[in-house]
């Protein structure tokens, strides 16, 4: 049996199943592992189309707190624009702020202060391109929801304090508006299926085991015959019960 361990042709198919099986997997783990994580490399965007004052409190607070060194910024002139940079990935997501929310923000101030109710609060909207890779989309959303809470906290403390100013209590059922003045819809811009990606890891790892281990014991088996009708021409064959112990031991590594 050390005789057929010995010869190259024996191992041939050990070597050849390895290399196969790394093939397949680094051809797979690039396809799903998702877009590259560098979150400097593509910026997020801020489209300000509100035709009054508030939304350049927005850009203000963004220039001077959350420009950091983790995003670029980039201010695109219409929503329209950033949804074609967003499916053309050139940038992770954006924050729309509508042409009608110092409008609206201003009907929200005159509830409160009036003491009506049902109303509802501005919206503010952020779109993502969802196709980034799971982490870079989930950071992406999360700078741009704090960036929308901010500016809802704010005008939130503005309200409290004019409230507070005048003496005045808000009715209970403007409590969730008052601490709530602006609220943020989010819309994934490639509308991919939520569960892309998710979960396929195992199963295709199981299935390339699979296929490498039949392949394996396939070739295995067809080699050692052929190594062992080597040894049969120099006079020193196994028999059936060596080989199969022989393909056992290969099939092990």
């Amino acid at each position: 049996m050390k005789q057929l361990f010995k010869l190259s042709s024996s191992w041939f198919p050990i070597w050849l199943i390895s290399l196969l099986m790394l093939v397949m997997v680094f051809v797979y783990l690039p396809i799903f592992k998702g877009a590259k994580q560098n979150m400097s490399d593509v910026p997020l965007i801020v489209v300000n189309e509100d035709k009054g004052k508030v939304g350049d409190a927005i850009l203000l607070n963004l220039i001077e707190k959350q420009n950091g060194n983790s995003f670029k910024w980039e201010v695109d002139k219409s929503r329209k624009q950033a949804f074609t940079d967003i499916r053309n990935n050139k940038a992770y997501g954006a924050l729309i702020i509508p042409s009608d929310y110092s409008k609206n923000l201003g009907r929200v101030h005159d509830t409160l202060i009036s003491g009506l109710t049902n109303d509802k609060p501005a919206d503010l909207e952020i779109l993502l391109n969802e196709g980034i890779g799971q982490t870079a989309s989930m950071i992406a959303s999360n700078t741009l929801q704090t960036v929308a809470l901010t500016a809802s906290k704010g005008i939130s403390s503005q309200l409290k304090n004019e409230l507070l100013q005048k003496g005045m209590k808000v009715a209970p059922e403007n409590a969730s508006l008052l601490e709530n003045p602006v609220q943020v819809v989010s819309k994934n811009v490639l509308r991919l299926p939520v569960n892309l990606n998710k979960g396929m890891t195992p199963f295709v790892m199981a299935l390339i085991s699979s296929i490498t281990g039949m392949l394996g014991a396939n070739m295995i088996h067809g080699y050692l015959l052929r190594s062992n009708g080597i040894l049969k021409k120099r006079g020193s064959a196994l028999s059936e019960s060596e080989v199969l112990t022989s393909e056992i031991i290969l099939a092990s590594f």
